[in-house]
């Protein structure tokens, strides 16, 4: 069944509009990937089961763990042990009225109740590198809260921060730039829609933006059909010249291309809100709250 499903799953990939067809037993090496991909894994620490499969899939993937979750804590420590990339999935407040997850930051907390709840939402997940927004529509898109939150993450020196982007206002990253915070932008999400042959589609348009532009971020969810599309396609990516980067490594190399080009990161990421809407041959960025 999984060789078949393999199958199946691979051909679209290999298709003469997405890549070349690689030749049989023509395998590219690592250190000659041009195209790098992150996958964040979200919403870790509730299911115990699924979170341990998420952390068995093969690859330096990232996982981002609910800072409240029952086996939040137990699921970091085994990640560190693994020499996996734990980061902190921090609940914000959505658009609409869905109650939000203990923890969340909200548009009506004063600065010392969003400062606290920060803090203890940061102490609760042990190893993480990183932060990145669990829903968030609303949150995100306020300058001055987001400002506080890059002003603290930005106190601890070892922490980067990932606009999980639930919505096109969202301001995360450039604040985040403007502190000097490392930091990165979701591209695809992976599983908005979990069929097995929509995990596909939004696969390859993943590693169509990552083929165009270097490098490109993924987010999906420990998900039955997102575990399984992953345990079959991640093998695979050296076959297709895809390296996949945890993202603390991503933000290395792109620093490192950064420092190498004219423009500021800030500058760059200016250019690409503007420009990627209007860029037809690029799937316009799915959302989610």
């Amino acid at each position: 069944m999984l060789k078949w499903l393999t199958t199946i799953l691979m051909l679209p990939l290999w298709s003469a509009s997405t890549f070349s067809a690689p030749t049989m037993g023509q395998h590219y090496p690592l250190d000659s990937a041009q195209s790098m991909i992150t996958i964040i894994i979200d919403d870790l620490g509730i299911n115990r089961a699924m979170s341990q499969r998420a952390l068995s899939l093969s690859g330096d993937l990232t996982y981002a763990i609910l800072p409240h979750s029952p086996h939040g804590r137990e699921l970091a420590q085994l990640a560190h042990e693994q020499n996996k990339e734990v980061i902190l999935h921090l609940p914000m407040e959505p658009i609409d009225q869905r109650p939000v997850d203990k923890g969340a930051l909200t548009a009506q907390q004063t600065q010392q109740e969003f400062l606290h709840t920060l803090r203890d939402d940061l102490q609760r997940i042990p190893h993480i590198q990183g932060v990145n927004n669990h829903m968030g529509s609303l949150l995100t898109q306020n300058p001055k809260k987001m400002q506080w939150l890059m002003q603290e993450l930005a106190q601890h020196q070892q922490l980067y921060f990932i606009d999980s982007r639930t919505t096109p206002k969202s301001v995360g990253y450039r604040q985040a730039m403007k502190q000097g915070l490392p930091s990165l932008r979701r591209n695809i999400f992976l599983d908005n829609d979990n069929d097995i042959a929509a995990i596909n589609r939004q696969f390859i348009k993943l590693l169509n933006i990552a083929r165009r532009y270097g490098s490109a971020v993924a987010i999906g969810h420990p998900y039955p059909e997102t575990l399984t599309y992953l345990e079959n396609m991640l093998p695979a990516l050296p076959l297709l010249g895809i390296k996949l980067l945890p993202a603390s490594q991503l933000i290395e190399h792109k620093t490192r291309m950064a420092h190498a080009q004219p423009a500021s990161p800030l500058q760059t990421a200016e250019l690409l809100d503007n420009v990627e809407p209007e860029d037809s041959s690029l799937p316009t960025p799915n959302l989610v709250p």
